[in-house]
């Protein structure tokens, strides 16, 4: 079993006292995990959190000389250094932006199996619809082709199978509600 390192700062000296690399290396062995805890629990993306790690290091790095010992430990500027930059990143407009648009998984775009489709009962509901409107509902919904590739195979305008869909779709959903 791995033993668990106290965060304590006893054997470190001052930047001034000690060549900054040693101290900063000495500062990453020791606090990168637990700064690296700090950043993921307020940012889930590991990916992201791994940036924040190295943004908040070179913080560190460029700041080592504003460290005072009075005023708490090496664990503790750190952690407020982290926390601060974590918090940056969250409040920054590509953050926002970047959680708004997350792309969606290739499960969320995958049809159900042909034979979960068939258990709802709409493909024979769209059986219902007028040729031209249940061929649409078929090659959009049951076969997966794009508005493009309908359009094209059936030889007929793009926005012809719009309004044709758009119209299918209002039927079946008259034709579910309204039995």
């Amino acid at each position: 079993m791995k033993s668990l390192r106290i965060y304590q700062n006893t054997t470190l000296v001052s930047p001034q006292l000690q060549e900054k690399e040693v101290v900063f290396q000495r500062l990453y062995d020791d606090y990168s995990g637990a700064i690296y805890g700090v950043i993921l629990s307020l940012i889930d993306d590991k990916h992201l959190a791994e940036e924040v790690l190295q943004d908040t290091f070179l913080k560190i790095w460029k700041n080592m000389d504003q460290y005072d010992p009075k005023k708490g430990t090496w664990f503790t500027w750190m952690h407020h250094i982290a926390r601060n930059t974590a918090l940056d990143v969250m409040r920054s407009k590509a953050f926002r932006n970047r959680s708004i648009n997350e792309p969606l998984s290739d499960d969320h775009l995958q049809l159900p199996a042909p034979a979960a489709q068939e258990d709802t009962g709409l493909r024979k509901l769209a059986s219902q619809l007028k040729d031209d409107h249940s061929v649409l509902i078929e090659l959009a919904y049951f076969q997966g082709y794009t508005q493009e590739e309908i359009g094209r195979r059936l030889n007929i305008p793009l926005g012809t199978v719009k309004t044709r869909l758009r119209i299918a779709l209002k039927r079946l959903a008259k034709m579910i509600t309204d039995p």
